[in-house]
């Protein structure tokens, strides 16, 4: 049977009885598709899809759950309940019902979306075709044994149920189960490196396109056999596209008293999709060393000058010095940032800055921030490296 574009397949054996079935237009994009009579199995529905990207979504237990494959117009199904298509939902109900988060598989943000929209609890169905969609298959069997007769999972599921087993059994670590693919490593520019060193990670693989939404990437350091992500990579993609190239800079003394990480070996880690449709081999990184040493004066007033001198040399050819002056601050809030102006010199890669301060400036504790940048000696490569920070007092 078929209504304003929307229809309706029941395989012979599926109803115990004869019955009838109906399909109401609750309004221009959503329907009510239902069996009146008992039946079992599945039956295909159908509705008009807007393009390759478009997908039917079918909401069980107030929630829109996406059924079948982009642009099929088909799916097939053991519920009936109201359909309707991904792009023809109001966009203010997609985000309410965080259908961005369900479709790309981005688990945790799409519990918490639902966690944040008020919905404490669902139907065991409505939890099970959720987490088939979100996880791999060993995930979804550990978690489909507590749904089972005296699993932990009731006809109602708490979110926070489902949160805290995803923590448990195959489900911990999963974007590294099997079912997930593990492609080449990431080519690091450097792999043998200071603290505060920047360095460009390529991800010569690209990140498949998810079900339903557009490809993501994420790249982060890591210690070796560690699960605590240390710094996180940057990077910029064209729309539509996964980011292939990062800079990721290794953590250093960002402010007076900072520690550096500790020398030793570490992982440069990447996953696509939040690591639901692709993960990289770790690629090893070691540092060696605390970030360069450098000199600050100790204190100037409001109009007066502070002197910056590398200790340490910099470890880039035909490079320039970066050094600034910025207000620590305990309690956040906008802070006084003091540029320099580096005017090269024939002592390089030893490099010295002078910083007029304004007569204007803010007194207090200034952390002075410096990193250089060029073309690395060892590598020839472009990148920066940062120097531990020093505390200059600026009046008062």
């Amino acid at each position: 049977m078929a209504v304003g574009g929307a229809f309706l397949e029941v395989p012979p054996g599926t109803v115990e009885r004869a019955t009838t079935a109906r399909i109401t237009r609750i309004d221009a994009d959503v329907y009510d598709i239902h069996i009146d009579g008992p039946w079992t199995g599945e039956v295909k529905v159908g509705l008009p899809v807007a393009g390759p990207e478009d997908f039917i979504v079918h909401e069980i237990d107030e929630l829109w759950l996406p059924e079948g494959d982009r642009g099929e117009r088909t799916a097939q199904v053991r519920t009936l309940s109201l359909f309707s298509t991904f792009t023809k939902l109001a966009s203010d109900l997609k985000e309410k019902l965080c259908l961005p988060q369900l479709i790309t598989g981005k688990r945790t943000a799409a519990l918490q979306c639902l966690v944040d929209a008020g919905i404490e609890e669902i139907s065991k169905a409505a939890a099970m075709k959720l987490l088939r969609e979100m996880v791999d298959d060993p995930c979804f069997e550990h978690l489909e044994a507590q749904a089972g007769n005296g699993g932990q999972f009731g006809p109602k599921v708490a979110l926070v149920a489902i949160i805290a087993a995803m923590f448990t059994g195959p489900c911990r670590g999963t974007a590294s189960a099997p079912g997930v693919p593990v492609v080449a490593e990431p080519v690091l520019s450097q792999t043998s490196v200071r603290a505060g060193t920047r360095i460009d990670v390529e991800l010569r693989t690209p990140c498949p396109t998810p079900w339903g939404g557009a490809p993501t990437s994420e790249v982060g350091l890591y210690a070796a056999g560690g699960m605590t992500r240390l710094a996180e990579g940057v990077g910029v993609a064209a729309p539509g596209e996964a980011i292939r190239h990062f800079w990721l800079t290794i953590p250093y003394q960002n402010r007076p008293g900072g520690v550096d990480l500790s020398t030793g070996n570490y992982v440069v880690r990447a996953a696509c999709n939040e690591g639901t449709t692709q993960r990289y081999r770790d690629a090893p990184l070691r540092i060696v060393g605390p970030s360069l040493a450098m000199t600050a004066s100790p204190s100037a007033g409001p109009g007066g000058r502070v002197t910056v001198r590398s200790v340490d040399p910099c470890p880039m050819s035909d490079g320039t010095a970066n050094v600034r002056l910025r207000q620590i601050r305990d309690f956040g809030g906008p802070s006084t940032r003091i540029d320099g102006n580096y005017q090269g010199n024939d002592a390089w890669p030893h490099w010295e800055v002078t910083i007029e301060v304004p007569a204007d400036a803010s007194t207090g504790q200034y952390a002075v921030e410096a990193h250089c940048s060029g073309t690395h000696n060892d590598t020839g490569t472009l990148t920066e490296t940062w120097y531990g920070a020093e505390a200059v007092a600026i009046g008062g």
